[in-house]
């Protein structure tokens, strides 16, 4: 029998950070150095948001001012978060219920890691069977659509860039 993994030991624990007052184009700098998805927004270590690449993109496709326009103006809030000692399957579940690819880590109120799709496929076939849970206890409304997602994610045995795309 496998042992459950927790957030904890599948999370990245370097987390790129910024403060509210930070411009779009600042964080997407940072995005595009880091060469990540999404930048976590904190003040004081606690998490206020989150702005992913497609938070980014359609303010360039809007037209507006990505010199000027600061994170508090475009980050998705309330974040969903998990505790580092919440299970897979769980945050698996959370997930895939709230269409979310990026799951911020807490420890109490305090930012500690980050966990993402890729670090599921990371960790390969234990996530399998969690996935496949996960999938079969979601509402029947969302669950065709991810499964067929997550078949062609184990055909092709690379990460899905989504689950509802």
């Amino acid at each position: 029998m496998t042992a459950i993994l927790t957030l904890k030991e599948v999370m990245s624990k370097r987390v790129v950070t910024v403060s509210e007052t930070k411009t779009v184009r600042e964080a997407a700098r940072l995005m595009n150095r880091h060469e990540i998805g999404s930048v976590v927004v904190t003040n004081r270590g606690k998490v206020m948001g989150i702005v992913t690449e497609r938070d980014v993109l359609r303010i360039v496709a809007l037209g507006k001012d990505a010199d000027k326009l600061k994170m508090s103006n475009i980050m998705s809030r309330p974040v969903i978060v998990g505790e580092e000692d919440h299970d897979l399957p769980s945050a698996i579940k959370v997930m895939v219920l709230h269409k979310i690819k990026k799951l911020p880590v807490v420890r109490g109120a305090r930012l500690v890691g980050i966990v993402t799709l890729t670090d599921f496929a990371r960790v390969g076939p234990v996530v399998h069977d969690m996935m496949a849970k996960a999938l079969h206890d979601v509402g029947a409304k969302h669950r065709k659509q991810a499964a067929k997602r997550f078949k062609k994610f184990i055909a092709d045995k690379q990460p899905p860039t989504s689950f509802y795309a």
